[in-house]
């Protein structure tokens, strides 16, 4: 089996985990008003990308600078709550979104990785119990349930594939 590349040698401590958790409770905290939408809201919705938020942007300028043109339903208070909370949360995921990014990355190469690892050790205690050596039989019997991508067939079925 290949060796990988070692991207990621690090630990996370149980006390900064802990600041780490306490932060993200502390943003969760002052933005109780967040929702969650469904896949099917989120599809069927409009998007706001860069042409849309310059739209809005201009409107709202409109609305207020020219309000005789604006039905007598429309609530401009909200509107200006809406945008204003808009602008807001766009600054907060510049912000984030990046970290987040480098999270997911991070922890995705920390699982291939760790199964290039396991796949290392996996190989090895199966040619030891191949070779009749005391005490692997178990252990590969094991871990052959469990082996990734595994169909219930046999565990030769291989990894590689996760590795690098």
């Amino acid at each position: 089996m290949a060796t990988t590349k070692n991207l990621v040698s690090a630990s996370l401590t149980d006390e900064k985990k802990t600041v780490i958790v306490q932060a993200v409770e502390t943003i969760k905290t002052n933005l109780p008003f967040l929702i969650a939408l469904s896949d099917k809201e989120r599809k069927g919705g409009m998007k706001l990308g860069d042409k849309s938020f310059g739209f809005a942007e201009k409107a709202t300028g409109y609305i207020h600078s020219s309000p005789q043109f604006a039905p007598a339903y429309l609530n401009v208070s909200e509107l200006d709550k809406d945008y204003q909370l808009l602008k807001d949360l766009q600054d907060i995921l510049r912000i984030i979104s990046p970290l987040t990014n480098n999270i997911e990355d991070t922890a995705t190469e920390c699982g291939i990785e760790a199964i290039s690892a396991c796949m290392v050790y996996y190989h090895a205690v199966k040619d030891a119990a191949n070779r009749g050596v005391e005490g692997a039989k178990p252990i590969y019997d094991d871990l052959q349930k469990r082996f990734p991508g595994s169909s219930g067939n046999s565990a030769d079925d291989d990894a590689t594939t996760t590795t690098k």
